[in-house]
């Protein structure tokens, strides 16, 4: 029944269809006949027909055509012989590679390279496709998509040779990137596998540092699904490798990161004193987003310690800090250990003022998911 409408068309307009049904819900006009590769008589004669038909319309920017309806769509597409499908994937890849601009809007490049290169089965260019479509997600603040680039990379690495040649990193640095994604993303328990694969994937004598970077932030996994005594101890593994002789800046996160643990297993006397020295490793080198980690940290232990306004005075500076370096999940947490803080002070209204800027914090940087109620 969908695919009769279409059936009815002239063979000219039912290929600028399937064309059409390869991009996506919709397409640029310009890409569209940059792939269909036709001449402009029968590319506006065959777009014509199908609007008439009532398969496309045009969209509300007046450059695009979208398939009246999803279903439609998906019919002609599945409609396709596989390697007819694939050559055309692969013309928009070479479209888009060519020529960006012709997408319309330079934010939806990275994400579908990735994905016509994948649907090509050009697995070679998919891989790099895809790790630069995670980064460009993480820095639009997707952190969910970002995931699904990042783990599409882990299923495509074996089957790339060169794979580390093209992306510039090895196969355990995109699993760590996939897990730091995905808890970004709120999906705290697809992080730890993650995290657990990018250790698997280090030399047993390799970057001591390095180990001890990814056991940090698999530990920050483990206390976050209430396994504070793991997560402890896997950062006492992790501050063991590091060297004694020097402070550097994998100390300081190691450090923020040990004190936030010990501060969820509520021992505050101890939270406090590995979060003062977290601090101060962090200005030694500089750690900006560490001193201001360990900064609320360290006010939060304070605070239900005593109560005082001098543990508003750390959290306030933690958030500082955080904000002035865009760390916004730090200065999230900074937010709620704030309204934490004046409920037990007694100021009810300062807290309920704290929570809401940090909802609407949250709201705007994509995290409200993860860190902010609906």
């Amino acid at each position: 029944m969908l695919l009769s409408r279409v059936d009815a068309l002239s063979p000219e307009a039912q290929r600028l269809l399937r064309t059409a049904a390869v991009a996506g819900r919709s397409v640029p006009d310009k890409l569209l006949a940059e792939v269909a590769g036709v001449g402009d008589p029968e590319f506006y004669a065959g777009l014509r027909e199908a609007v008439e038909s009532h398969l496309l319309v045009v969209d509300h920017t007046g450059r695009s055509y979208a398939f009246r309806h999803a279903l439609t769509r998906d019919a002609v597409y599945e409609d396709m012989l596989p390697g007819e499908r694939g050559g055309l994937h692969a013309a928009y890849g070479e479209a888009l590679t060519r020529d960006p601009d012709l997408a319309g809007d330079a934010a939806a490049v990275p994400a579908a390279l990735a994905h016509h290169w994948y649907a090509a089965l050009d697995l070679p260019r998919a891989l790099p496709a895809s790790i630069a479509a995670a980064r460009h997600a993480v820095t639009s603040f997707a952190p969910a998509e970002a995931q699904r680039h990042l783990e599409r990379a882990l299923e495509i690495w074996p089957r790339v040779p060169d794979a580390a040649e093209r992306t510039g990193v090895d196969q355990a640095e995109v699993a760590r990137l996939a897990g730091e994604a995905a808890y970004q993303a709120g999906a705290i328990d697809r992080s730890l596998p993650l995290f657990d694969q990018a250790l698997d994937g280090l030399p047993a004598e390799g970057d001591a540092v390095r180990r001890a970077l990814v056991l940090d932030r698999r530990a920050r996994t483990l206390r976050d699904i209430g396994r504070e005594a793991e997560s402890v101890a896997t950062l006492e593994e992790a501050l063991a490798l590091l060297p004694v002789d020097q402070v550097t800046r994998a100390h300081a996160v190691v450090l923020a990161s040990l004190a936030s643990s010990v501060w969820r297993a509520n021992d505050m006397d101890t939270t406090m004193s590995l979060a003062a020295r977290a601090v101060q490793a962090a200005r030694e080198v500089g750690a900006a987003q560490q001193e201001a980690e360990a900064s609320i940290t360290l006010g939060s232990a304070r605070g239900y310690l005593s109560a005082d306004d001098a543990a508003l005075d750390d959290l306030r500076a933690g958030l500082a800090l955080a904000t002035g370096i865009g760390a916004h999940f730090t200065a999230l947490r900074a937010y709620v250990n704030i309204s934490d803080v004046l409920e037990l002070l007694g100021r009810h209204e300062e807290a309920v003022q704290a929570a809401r800027e940090g909802i609407a914090l949250a709201d705007r940087v994509g995290l409200a998911r993860s860190l902010a109620p609906s």
